[in-house]
């Protein structure tokens, strides 16, 4: 199965830097001998409600493998006695933030700036407005109205893909699951985001109300990283990055999330009703296969 999700953006304000070459020395603390940079920069502010703000696009496509070979499934449903089938493994692809947030082209400030100098004090700075970046980078002597980034009115989504695997280990309880995710790279001719690049695997113990899952993850392929997720009935609290949480360590970023959803166990046809058959609805089955129902989809 898959799914597309749209997203439609009305930003308020946005601020970009694209650094194509960066180079310096650094004599002491107050000063280099040397700094060398290619950028280009944009801020815009709205001035008014801009409706034309661009979009997001989300595409993906799941494929689940059932723990019985039934050729159509109806869940949750009383054709199949109000039970779910679980299922052994899932692979999931999806291509993330397609897109760009737009801005009105008049509130639109943009410099393209190089810098090549042998000697800098920050002590000759002082007096620069530290509101105003423009002014700051051009007190440097730079060249300025040199730019490169075409559309500048235009920041384009951290586009990514995305895949995923889920697998069932025991009883519908204990799942292995993992993910890799790629950012596309972005033009030199555009401003954008990179979302970083991670490769993660982990283990997750599930049931009706509660659910601990610990992710195990490379950030950029490189550096380790561990988190840790609960849920408790219908509030999920947790972190992908546990350990710049605590203790002295090097971080690479960090992160908290909370998730607050009013999950429905079965569907509303499969209540009891006085009177009908016991066989319509069961509580004690709901977690149950049922290997001879006559479908799946």
């Amino acid at each position: 199965m898959g799914g597309i999700s749209v997203k439609k953006f009305i930003p308020i304000a946005g601020a970009a830097l694209q650094v194509n070459d960066l180079r310096f020395n650094l004599r002491s603390d107050t000063s280099f001998n040397y700094l060398f940079a290619d950028m280009d920069a944009m801020f815009a502010q709205q001035s008014t409600n801009f409706l034309k703000g661009g979009m997001g696009l989300d595409l993906g496509f799941t494929y689940q493998r059932m723990l019985s070979d039934c050729r159509g499934y109806f869940r949750n449903s009383r054709k199949m006695g109000c039970r779910t089938l679980n299922y052994k493994y899932k692979i999931g692809v999806s291509v993330l933030d397609i897109g760009s947030a737009k801005f009105n082209k008049d509130d639109v400030q943009r410099k393209g700036v190089r810098i090549d100098l042998p000697d800098l004090y920050y002590a000759d700075y002082t007096d620069v407005d530290p509101d105003d970046i423009f002014q700051a980078i051009q007190s440097l002597d730079s060249i300025f109205d040199d730019e490169r980034v075409g559309n500048v009115n235009k920041i384009d989504l951290p586009t990514t893909l995305s895949v995923q695997f889920d697998y069932n280990l025991y009883q519908s309880r204990f799942y292995g699951f993992g993910s890799i995710m790629q950012g596309l790279p972005i033009s030199k001719q555009k401003f954008g985001l990179r979302r970083a690049n991670s490769l993660m695997v982990g283990a997750r113990f599930e049931s009706r109300f509660c659910d601990i899952a610990i992710p195990i993850s490379l950030y950029e392929y490189t550096t380790p990283q561990i988190g840790l997720s609960m849920r408790i009935y219908c509030l999920t609290i947790g972190t992908d990055k546990l350990l710049s949480l605590f203790g002295n360590t090097n971080v690479h970023g960090g992160d908290i999330y909370a998730h607050l959803k009013i999950p429905i166990f079965y569907n509303p046809k499969c209540r009891g009703r006085k009177g009908s058959s016991p066989k319509s609805y069961n509580p004690k089955q709901i977690r149950k296969k049922k290997n001879d129902c006559p479908a799946y989809q």
